[in-house]
């Protein structure tokens, strides 16, 4: 009865702990850092931050975007006037598509941050949608089941596994971190000088700067994207490998050298996904085409 008792109490002391470390591992990193920050638009991630390149663009980058707009529009408006025989066969309605094009332009540098934080925006929304998705990657009340019905010895062995993936998760959160701030300060540099290439959309000899420019946002705003991708795959394949390796400790236990070949592939899977979540920015690049 003592002896029933005390495997009891050790089991109440052990598989709480056990769960709530998987969770962590498993859950998607929630746990160990702020994922909302990667849905969260420049503005929103730091509004400070955010209002300082603003003034930055506005106050000293859009004289410099001004000058090259004229630039752009007196170089247009001179190749129009010569791919009409040297005025010869000019036509009116040349000059009133010149002035549309001014029109445009003027409103696409006017509207610079409204067009960027859209494109966020919409990344915003995918983000949103794929975490609204159901994403349990375990059982927490079958997996209480199946760690109560083992050996108190093993439990521990499963404690310490567990423990280990605690601990490689919050590794993992910290790379983590590194990489979204990593992210958001290059999209903060992208757009301080965002007036410019929306400087050259209306010329056709100039317009590649501008659309290029737009793919590099596309990317860096979808690369939140795939990061968020990355993470939910890593629970997805890491939560079959530890409940495989939770099965062996339930029917025969693990000797050390298979606990440490354990130890060994979960570290692999840990590198693979911060190398992976450093590879989203020229995943995204590769997709929309931005050099």
């Amino acid at each position: 009865m003592v002896q029933n008792w005390i495997d009891n109490w050790l089991r109440d002391a052990i598989v709480p702990p056990i769960i709530a470390n998987l969770q962590i591992a498993f859950g998607g990193l929630e746990g160990v850092v702020n994922l909302d920050r990667l849905s969260q638009t420049p503005e929103q991630f730091n509004p400070f931050a955010f209002a300082e390149i603003y003034n930055i663009a506005n106050g000293a980058i859009m004289s410099v975007a001004g000058l090259i707009l004229a630039y752009v529009l007196s170089y247009e408006f001179i190749q129009m006037l010569l791919e009409r025989n040297n005025m010869r066969d000019f036509e009116t309605f040349m000059l009133y598509k010149w002035m549309v094009k001014c029109f445009i332009a003027v409103v696409l540098m006017s509207n610079v941050f409204t067009i960027t934080n859209a494109i966020f925006t919409v990344s915003q929304d995918a983000i949103q949608a794929i975490d609204s998705l159901d994403h349990a990657y375990f059982d927490a009340a079958s997996l209480d089941a199946q760690l109560r019905d083992m050996p108190v010895g093993n439990l521990f062995n499963v404690f310490m596994m567990s423990f280990m993936l605690a601990l490689g998760a919050q590794i993992m959160g910290v790379a983590l971190f590194f990489i979204i701030y990593g992210r958001m300060f290059t999209i903060y540099l992208k757009l301080v000088l965002a007036p410019i290439p929306f400087a050259t959309f209306v010329n056709k000899d100039w317009q590649s700067i501008g659309m290029n420019y737009v793919k590099s946002i596309c990317a860096v705003a979808f690369q939140a994207v795939l990061m968020v991708v990355v993470i939910r795959l890593y629970g997805a394949v890491a939560t079959p490998y530890i409940q495989q390796t939770i099965n062996g400790l339930g029917v025969a236990g693990l000797t050390s050298s298979t606990i440490s070949w354990a130890g060994i592939q979960l570290l692999g899977l840990w590198i693979l996904l911060i190398a992976m979540l450093f590879k989203t920015g020229s995943i995204a690049n590769s997709i929309f085409g931005a050099s």
